[in-house]
């Protein structure tokens, strides 16, 4: 006779609130030392604050001028309202959501492996040390990885479950991540197709395939998508005179012919590349690789060695992240071979895809020997953590210092020169004519009546030389190529 006694329940799982708090705790924590570690603020900086400052004072069309999508400008501008001061909404915003972008990630790592890929999602996240290094800046990234990521984890809910209220929040998160940067669109490349594809046999995801529901979610989520790209796309139609995914510079590899690359290193990259096929792509190899991080290199080996969860919601969570790596690589490749240059900004959100993948691993590697969760934890932040607290741009001093000086003894004054005395001085600025004569310059100097010059030696090499009695030298700050001398133009 059968025992008619119901075999135990599993073990509730315990409550992630604790651990999630410990890690967005930890993250902000990484980015707060490390913006105070960094010597100089980003380049980018002086544009997304001037174009905060431009929101505030309701001058959107020149705020939108420069060709930055406008997300993270405005939630600067947002948070100034309260903080009083740009420069540290600026700060707050991207501090705050980099840490906060560990919440997306525990949901992705749960749907990849369960509650313990959950925990090394977000702690990879956490500790990654490029996003660290973006998310302690005055910088879009950690705002579009914050909002491409919320979109990710509630696409994959939405794919697995068919929740319209995931599918709409996707869709959202999915629209504000591409009004944070244009690469955002890849989610809704994937997300849509996937929804209707998940309700296949094949897929076996946790829930029905219920075509009708699955339907409506892709349609949910790309309504919502739209309700945030069309204005955008509508303005840059209306302000270039062409249809166009982005008004940015780098946009022009995508919408019109190959272009002669800018700049001397670009220049010299494509020169070599002609010579030698292999250049870009190692190139390419190299960056990505120094973007997941080559700490995290031997659990990228580990990866083909041992297998996470095989649980269908894993595998399809798997496969979508996969699909939505072979959508985003190929226009960064593009831009490569057009533009002659790529950064580990353009590569931090696939590198994190692939560090989302490692995930599973970590968790399976956890349980292969004794304290193998604490022992693990510890040994990632032990190789992540040194690159993420050293001081930086320790070289680029002299540019504040000359800011600064602007900012005391010429209060307002418009100048020409680099950014990032401009950030300081809190003014705006011209850039240096091509060719760097002092006659050009003068001439340029006069017809915008400024009268302060700013040279950088690293960027402006032999310029200072060649000036003549139009110019006499105000001060000098830094040494060797860093050296930055700021000179009055004569009447």
């Amino acid at each position: 006779m059968p025992d008619p006694t119901p075999p135990p329940a599993p073990p509730a799982e315990p409550r992630p609130g604790p651990t999630l708090a410990a890690l967005v705790v930890l993250g902000f924590a990484l980015r707060l030392g490390f913006a105070l570690l960094k010597s100089v603020v980003s380049t980018d900086a002086y544009w997304y604050v001037r174009m905060a400052k431009m929101m505030l004072h309701g001058d959107w069309t020149r705020a939108l001028d420069h060709g930055y999508h406008p997300a993270f400008p405005a939630l600067t501008a947002l948070a100034a309202l309260v903080l009083r001061d740009v420069p540290t909404a600026a700060y707050a915003v991207t501090i705050t959501l980099g840490a906060l972008s560990v919440l997306p990630a525990w949901f992705i790592g749960h749907r990849l492996g369960g509650s313990r890929a959950a925990i090394f999602a977000a702690l990879l996240v956490a500790v990654h040390p490029e996003s660290v290094d973006d998310g302690s800046d005055i910088l879009v990234e950690a705002t579009y990885v914050f909002f491409f990521l919320g979109g990710l984890a509630c696409a994959l809910r939405a794919i697995a479950t068919t929740d319209l209220r995931a599918a709409a929040l996707s869709g959202l998160c999915a629209g504000l991540a591409y009004l944070t940067r244009p690469e955002g669109i890849a989610l809704p490349a994937l997300a849509v197709p996937a929804l209707l594809a998940a309700g296949l046999p094949r897929f076996c995801p946790s829930a029905l395939p219920h075509w009708p529901r699955r339907a409506a979610c892709a349609a949910l989520l790309s309504l919502t998508f739209l309700a945030c790209l069309l204005p955008y796309v509508l303005w840059a139609h209306h302000h270039l005179g062409r249809w166009t995914l982005t008004p940015k510079a780098g946009g022009e590899a995508f919408t019109s012919g190959t272009k002669a690359p800018e700049g001397e290193s670009q220049s010299t990259l494509h020169e070599k590349a002609a010579r030698n096929p292999l250049v870009l792509p190692w190139v390419l190899t190299r960056k990505f690789s120094e973007t997941i991080y080559l700490g995290f290199l031997p659990l990228l080996v580990a990866a083909f060695l041992i297998r996470g969860s095989r649980g269908p919601d894993a595998r399809l969570a798997r496969l979508a992240i996969l699909v939505l790596l072979a959508i985003y690589m190929p226009p960064l490749v593009r831009l490569l071979y057009v533009k002659g240059y790529i950064s580990t900004r353009h590569l931090l959100m696939p590198a994190l895809l692939v560090v989302l993948l490692l995930a599973p691993v970590a968790a399976a590697l956890s349980l292969r020997w004794k304290r193998g969760l604490p022992v693990l934890v510890l040994l990632i932040a032990a190789v992540a953590l040194p690159k993420s607290l050293r001081r930086v741009r320790t070289e680029q001093v002299a540019l504040k210092e000359a800011g600064e000086w602007l900012k005391e003894k010429a209060p307002g004054a418009e100048f020409m020169g680099p950014e990032k005395p401009a950030f300081y001085a809190d003014v705006f600025f011209y850039k240096v004519p091509a060719g760097g004569r002092p006659g050009d310059i003068a001439t340029a100097m006069r017809d915008k009546n400024i009268r302060w010059l700013v040279l950088l030696e690293d960027d402006q090499p032999g310029v200072a030389s060649r000036l003549d009695w139009n110019f006499q030298k105000s001060v000098e700050f830094g040494s060797g190529s860093s050296v930055v001398r700021i000179y009055h133009l004569l009447e």
